[in-house]
């Protein structure tokens, strides 16, 4: 297994996100790491540390995709970004997936002109876990930001990618619920009116109704499907809230329930679910947060480790032809 691994782009500078590659390479030395990122802006330590283990190389390469730069400015510019020296190694299969910090617009236009997408697939879509109570089965909601556009056309494409992500991911149908103002048929703006009544001709078996931000993490669906404006908001949401309950938790000193507080905060805690996928593109790309910690980057080169063992690409792109063709 082979990683390409971009750690140029994030709020923290590319530091962080070296160490936790490092880190990762010790824990899983038959997984081949390439770092590619500025090695002047890394810690001596991380660099001998690099240099002392053998699954993992450093291609030092100074310019990246900023945050703030848009996907515009950046098809102008037409630089050699760290980004696109490690999309051009999944292009040419040197190594299984990439992992990177750099902003989804970008992301999004150079895996486009690098890998493809999914066959009439018109744009792609990143697919978050996101926390429930039910811990039989994980639930992931698409898009979390990767396109805005919200229309009918859209919400079917999203509808049918992530059930084809589902059943590649866990081999199980899941439980879909379309993120809304309200459960009745009635609710929520013209596109998700029209996506309900749409669904009742349908009439398949995976569509359980409209969800409320109430019951967003109940458990009850699998996975959850909405824009990428709303998506992006609901994740940005749930960092916010699990600081909050984090600083709540250090405030309280109840005797007795440490235990009680730890495994909460446990089930919270953003950094474990760190790593989108960029589903429907030809290529296994996983998104990491921005602002991730090292912590939070080491979760997202889990999370890659999973969909390659599971082999999600492949499976998530024969079963998109299969509805395409059905």
């Amino acid at each position: 297994m082979r990683f390409a691994v971009d750690v140029m782009g994030g709020d923290y500078g590319p530091e962080p996100l070296a160490s936790a590659a490092v880190k990762f390479a010790q824990n899983h030395p038959t997984i081949e790491l390439l770092v590619v990122g500025d090695a002047e802006k890394l810690t001596f330590q991380t660099r001998e540390a690099i240099e002392q283990c053998s699954s993992i190389s450093l291609l030092s390469h100074k310019c990246f995709v900023s945050q703030e730069l848009s996907a515009t400015s950046l098809v102008r510019r037409k630089q050699q970004t760290s980004l696109q020296i490690a999309l051009d190694q999944l292009q040419i299969n040197a190594c299984d997936v990439l992992v990177t910090p750099a902003n989804t617009g970008a992301i999004v236009v150079c895996s486009k002109k690098s890998l493809g997408f999914f066959h009439q697939l018109k744009r792609p879509a990143l697919i978050g876990q996101i926390p429930h109570v039910n811990p039989a089965l994980p639930c992931f909601m698409l898009d979390c930001g990767a396109s805005l556009a919200s229309d009918i056309k859209r919400l079917k494409e999203l509808y049918w990618l992530g059930i084809a992500f589902y059943q590649a991911y866990t081999g199980q149908d899941p439980q879909v619920g379309l993120l809304n103002v309200g459960e009745e048929i009635t609710k929520g703006d013209r596109q998700a009116r029209s996506f309900t009544m749409w669904q009742e001709k349908v009439n398949d078996l995976y569509f359980n109704g409209n969800v409320e931000g109430k019951t967003l993490f109940t458990g009850d669906n699998q996975l959850i499907v909405t824009n990428g404006f709303a998506g992006n908001l609901v994740l940005k949401s749930l960092e916010g809230l699990g600081a909050l309950f984090f600083e709540m938790i250090q405030s309280c000193h109840a005797d007795g329930k440490d235990a009680l507080l730890k495994e909460m905060s446990r089930k919270l805690d953003k950094d474990q679910y760190n790593g989108a996928l960029l589903a429907g593109v030809n290529g296994l790309v996983v998104k990491s947060h921005g602002g991730a910690s090292e912590r939070a980057f080491y979760s997202s080169l889990c999370r890659a480790k999973a969909f390659c063992e599971k082999n999600v690409l492949k499976q998530l792109s024969d079963n998109w032809l299969q509805m395409v063709k059905g």
